[in-house]
């Protein structure tokens, strides 16, 4: 469910771009996904938090790289949980929340 998100991740080389794009791309996935509202919101955040972080600082290799580990595990999280109750969903949705509030 999330793999547009990644082919953008990975067409923009991991850059403030593409977090931009991805943020764009999760409000639109609401529309058409609205039962998964949340997951995208919670992704969408991280997005516009690192555009914000890095719009007009210098974003170093190592920190591009940490970043995109740190989304790319919890996109694939997030799709590991929807074969899940929505208990474990929302739960899983908690610790993603908290985690990319206090970076």
């Amino acid at each position: 469910m999330f793999e547009d998100l990644v082919k953008t991740l990975e067409m923009h080389n991991y850059g403030v771009r593409a977090y931009e794009q991805v943020a764009q791309l999760c409000y639109k996935s609401v529309a058409e996904q609205p039962e998964y509202a949340v997951h995208f919101l919670v992704l969408s955040v991280f997005a516009e938090r690192f555009v914000s972080r890095y719009d007009e600082y210098p974003l170093t290799v190592d920190e591009a790289n940490r970043e995109k580990k740190r989304i790319l595990r919890w996109i694939e999280k997030m799709e590991s949980s929807l074969k899940k109750s929505q208990e474990g969903q929302i739960e899983l949705l908690n610790c993603v929340s908290r985690d990319f509030l206090y970076i």
